[in-house]
């Protein structure tokens, strides 16, 4: 082969690769095209996905392919979703196919829903329109015929692209590249690689930036008024882009707000399957109100960018309604025969319950309003008698499904706008006029026997009876229980042609989750059915470990601090189920288990109720860790059963061990230790300043040389000469000397005063004398040990120093 035939080969091979990559999941390369797969899938009793249909595509998507989230669709079922590195499970899928919700990933999102089963034909697989068509070089090879990839069978199925090529017989049809933008980058051209060489990939377009969509919340539809205050409201809502088409709105609220704009109430919407949302509001105040929709979430494609949410109002009005409309026939729960003539009667009283006559109309006008479950909707003109008493006459379609609600309402046109209804009734009109009802036990468990029963109803006339006896009579009538579309059982009656007689029997749910059960009545070719949605609960099966070992737990240790945890994840339907556990107490000892729940945590000592979480645990702790000294308990025994009385049997024992270690003197009893201490500081810092004694505000003394200078001498306050204030455990004390100065260097005084008990205190070291008040003569002064309290306005006299205090 020469290197020329060598070079085109490996071109062929490398184009032919990328193009097989590109003809699946939207042409890139690398393996990440936006598509998505939401398919069927199954779980063990361990709640593991064990088949998964979108699974199976892994090896078309060798590199990103992976699960995404769990998604909820209109049928009632829970679907596994797989996109790859692109997060369209929750972009393009609710978007693109309205009736799946975006989930999340936790396997709780699907207890409430049965999963869709694999192979069951619900796959959605495509790519994204934005990827699918990639500029490729034009290369000639010789053409072949192209396979048309046949539409898949399974009616849910919507093809996305040929199956994977095999590489060893692709043949590439010539393809023209466009012409770029100049915000585009422009391919590089495939390269013959040389040896040793990685060919080179072919590169993707620039996105373009997402378009800013300006959206506008509307009000949709407001049940029809008038209203009072606090009758409930109907009411629908929807977000529209700038060209006119609806945007899914995940989350919002609808805002009731006065004349002048005060708000008034708020309440969040339910989002519907349709990308609309509704509400039920209670208006608050009379008068004149508006209804606005603020919307929270709102899901856009890929290629939009939420803009500015303008939100457009709606009028609404609460009167005083001083008159009602009472519907009085067809009565709610009654079973109505379409197109049979039916008279529709209310009666119309004012705020007093009594009936009126025409006259108290005021001009307004009374209409039956009557909306059928399948969308249509009549407005019939009422005949108001002198009693008060409404009629209209009103022949019902035949109903779009074998049965269908009719919600009739007695409500007033125009005049002063105070003729308001009263609570709508709810009827039913059925194919044959004839109804059933159906009575489930509060919980159903998967595998286990079921009771179930039903009863036929008939319209109250004689004449629309006859249908339905007839019905009731005939020899081949059956009534089939179904579950999810299978059938699991049949119903039996005594008398099955009396219409009061019930059908009763057990059936066995065939799995667990949210299942359609319905019942189906044939007789004579005809068929009657009663369908409920109800929540089928998996038995309880507790399988939980025999000891649990709390450790060694040091003393004084927080209760939250000392927590383990029971594993219910082996058990079997423990999710929103009670439990009651309970403990036997221990004996000489002081701590005691503890249940955790909801971040607190409980002593056991009397029988406690818990839910378990979604990680399926149970926190158990230990209570009342004495503060310091050990202990050592034998161990005590947990009891945990279940509360429903439908699983006595389902009683688990734990037997629960711990110990306690004590502490030192000082890690015992430090907090008390450093808090005497501090007591001990402050109050010898205390009195080391509230102790000392302190001369009084007016004591001073005189100063002078000579005797007769001290009538001349000004008198000095003891307070203001040096040390003549008190200070920490010092007394305020001062020294004079021979020169008439004043001192707080005590040693080279003459004469020292000291402050003590409102006194003061003479102290020196000899020589001390004063002047004789009678004899007018100095006579020496004993200062003794403890000095001498001097007296005031006695002259004292220490060498040539002669002082008088005041």
């Amino acid at each position: 082969m020469t290197r020329g035939r060598a070079v085109l080969l490996g071109l062929a091979l490398v184009l032919g690769f990328v193009a097989a990559r590109m003809a699946f999941a939207g042409g890139d390369s690398g393996g990440h095209g936006k598509s998505y797969c939401a398919g069927g899938f199954e779980f063990d009793r361990g709640g593991n996905v064990t088949r998964d249909e979108c699974g199976n595509l892994r090896s078309r998507h060798p590199n990103a392919w992976h699960f995404h989230s769990f998604v909820k669709r209109r049928d009632g079922k829970c679907y596994a979703c797989w996109d790859e590195e692109d997060a369209t499970c929750d972009t393009l899928l609710p978007v693109e196919h309205p009736d799946f919700r975006a989930g999340t990933s936790d396997p709780s999102t699907c207890k409430d829903l049965p999963p869709a089963e694999p192979k069951s034909g619900n796959r959605v697989y495509e790519p994204d329109p934005a990827t699918t068509v990639t500029p490729q070089p034009t290369v000639k090879a010789s053409p072949s015929p192209t396979a048309t990839p046949s539409p898949s069978a399974d009616p849910g199925v919507t093809p996305s692209s040929p199956p994977t090529p095999d590489p060893s017989t692709l043949r590439i049809p010539p393809v023209a590249l466009p012409e770029p933008d100049e915000e585009d980058d422009v391919p590089a051209p495939l390269t013959s690689p040389g040896p040793g060489q990685s060919p080179r990939p072919t590169q993707r377009p620039k996105p373009r930036p997402p378009r800013v969509v300006p959206l506008t919340a509307q009000i949709t539809h407001v049940s029809q008024g008038p209203f009072a205050v606090g009758d409930p409201v109907q009411v629908e809502a929807v977000v529209i882009g700038d060209d006119g088409r609806m945007r899914r709105s995940r989350a919002g609220d609808i805002v009731v707000t006065d004349q002048a704009g005060v708000e008034k109430l708020r309440v969040p919407v339910t989002a519907q399957p349709s990308g609309a949302v509704t509400a039920e509001i209670k208006l608050p105040i009379a008068g004149a109100l508006q209804i606005t929709y603020v919307p929270t979430s709102i899901t856009l494609p890929p290629s939009e960018k939420e803009g500015p949410v303008t939100s457009t109002p709606a009028p609404v009005s609460a009167s005083s309604c001083r008159l009602r409309g009472f519907v009085l026939s067809p009565k709610t729960g009654e079973i109505l025969v379409a197109q049979a003539p039916l008279t529709l009667r209310g009666e119309i009283r004012n705020l007093g319950g009594k009936a009126i006559t025409p006259a108290d109309l005021n001009g307004a006008k009374a209409v039956f309003t009557v909306d059928l479950s399948g969308g249509r909707s009549f407005k019939l003109d009422a005949t108001v008698a002198a009693s008060g008493e409404a009629t209209a006459p009103l022949t019902l379609p035949t109903p779009t499904d074998s049965t269908e609600d009719v919600v009739i309402r007695l409500l007033g046109e125009g005049g002063a706008g105070d003729f308001c209804g009263d609570a709508p009734v709810t009827a039913r009109t059925t194919l044959l006029g004839i109804g059933m009802t159906m009575s489930l036990p509060k919980n159903c468990y998967n595998e286990r026997p079921c009771d179930i029963s039903g009863g036929f109803q008939l319209p109250d006339a004689p004449a629309a009876r006859s249908a339905g006896l007839a019905f009731l009579g005939s020899p081949d009538l059956e009534v089939v229980v179904w579950a999810n579309g299978g059938r699991v059982g049949k119903l039996k009656s005594p008398a099955p042609a009396d219409p009061a007689s019930a059908w009763t029997n057990t059936f066995t749910p065939p799995g667990s989750g949210v299942m359609d059960i319905e019942l189906v009545a044939t007789a004579g070719g005809k068929e009657v059915r009663e369908k409920r949605t109800v929540r089928i609960r998996e038995p309880i099966e507790l399988r939980l470990v025999d000891a649990l070992d709390l450790g060694t737990v040091a003393a004084g240790s927080e209760w939250g601090s000392t927590c383990k945890t029971i594993d219910f994840g082996d058990s079997r339907g423990v999710a929103e189920q009670t439990f009651i556990i309970e403990s036997t107490k221990p004996k000489g000892c002081v701590s005691r288990p503890a249940l955790r729940a909801g971040g607190m945590v409980y002593r056991l000592s009397k029988p406690s109720e818990f839910e378990l979480d979604k990680a399926a645990k149970l926190g158990i702790c230990l209570a009342d860790v004495p503060r310091c000294s050990p202990e050592s308990p034998a161990p005590v025994e947990l009891t945990i059963r279940a509360k429903s009385p439908d699983f006595p049997d389902q009683v688990r024992k734990i037997r629960l061990s711990w110990k306690v270690s004590g502490r030192n003197f000082w890690a015992c009893h430090w907090w008390w230790l450093v808090a005497a201490a501090g007591v001990l500081l402050v109050l010898f810092v205390g009195y080391g300043y509230v102790s000392p004694y302190s001369f009084a505000v007016h004591d001073a003394v005189k100063l002078a040389s000579k005797r007769e200078g001290l009538a001349r001498a000004t008198a000095r306050r003891l307070r203001e000469l040096p040390g003549g204030r008190s200070g920490f455990y010092r007394s305020a004390t001062t020294g004079l000397r021979e020169d008439g100065s004043a001192t707080n260097k005590l040693g080279t005084a003459s004469v020292i005063l000291r402050a003590r008990k409102g006194e003061v205190i003479l102290d020196c070291r000899g020589g001390l004398t004063r002047v004789n008040p009678q004899s007018k003569k100095l006579e020496p002064v004993d200062t003794g040990k403890d000095g001498h309290i001097a007296s005031k306005n006695i002259i004292y006299n220490i060498g040539s120093l002669f002082f008088q205090l005041s």
